[in-house]
């Protein structure tokens, strides 16, 4: 959903099937019949050109396309962008107003922006491997901060410039894995709940990872020293923000009682 130049807001539903778009007929107002607006896909996302005209992106089968408005009321075909097949969603604007979207699926994540404001896409760069879910938003100063999840926790990215970026860190002390799975529509359905969770993790990052504008940005511990999850250490630290009680030790499970097999994976990779 996003408002118009008028102020009148604009919903977009997408399922595996079909496509839909009602608006409201005056700001504030009552909503307008349901619209065909396109044939089914995986997920979407929507945005603002610089000038208010709204562009709507959508992901399905064969890569990422995208929809604008070229009046109040009219739109533009689909087109198509590129990109990955079947992939997670999410955009934002950059300080000079270009619109940038982020697209992840299981095999890889990928990058497309605005070359000048109210203009077409570059081609796809590589953003990193696979994961399960993806949200962006921008910090106080304007950069944007890309947020992404797989199964070994939730990452971050942020814009170090105009048009680069910092590595892929893990956000804090990981987060919950998010399980992949080959049922679909189990995906779609626990992705739409994780979408509304990594928004507030993304707002909540700007508070605890952010720093001001001007000063160096605070890095995360090397994951190979916060993994497994299950150390004394990190024992120590969850017994520490409950009310500050001390450690029971003789509730500790023994050293690598819950340290899974094998190496923790470095995700995603640039």
């Amino acid at each position: 959903m996003e408002s118009n130049t008028d102020g009148r807001l604009e919903v977009f539903a997408l399922n595996g099937s079909t496509f839909g778009h009602l608006w409201q007929t005056a700001a504030s107002g009552a909503w307008s019949a349901w619209e065909t607006f396109g044939g089914g896909g995986t997920d979407l996302t929507v945005d603002h050109n610089a000038d208010g005209r709204l562009e709507v992106f959508a992901s399905g089968p064969v890569g990422v396309f995208h929809k604008w408005m070229t009046g109040a009321t009219t739109w533009s075909a689909w087109e198509s962008l590129g990109g990955p097949a079947n992939s997670d969603l999410t955009s934002d604007r950059s300080t000079d107003g270009r619109i940038e979207v982020f697209a992840i699926n299981g095999d890889t994540a990928g990058h497309t922006f605005q070359t000048a404001r109210n203009a077409g896409f570059a081609a796809w760069e590589s953003f990193g491997t696979g994961g399960t879910e993806i949200a962006a938003t921008h910090n106080r100063d304007g950069r944007i901060e890309v947020l992404a999840g797989n199964p070994t926790g939730v990452f971050h990215k942020w814009q170090t410039g105009g048009s680069t970026w910092s590595a892929w860190a893990w956000l804090r002390d990981a987060g919950p894995g998010l399980s992949l799975t080959t049922d679909r529509r189990t995906t779609m359905n626990r992705n739409r709940s994780l979408r509304a969770g990594l928004a507030a993790v993304a707002g909540l990052a700007l508070a605890l990872s952010v720093a001001a504008p001007g000063s160096a940005k605070p890095r995360p511990r090397d994951p190979d020293e916060i993994y497994p999850s299950d150390t004394a250490e990190s024992r120590r630290g969850r017994h520490r923000a409950v009310r500050g009680r001390r450690p029971d030790r003789r509730r500790q499970r023994p050293r690598g009682a819950n340290q899974r097999p094998g190496s923790p994976t470095r995700w995603p990779a640039t």
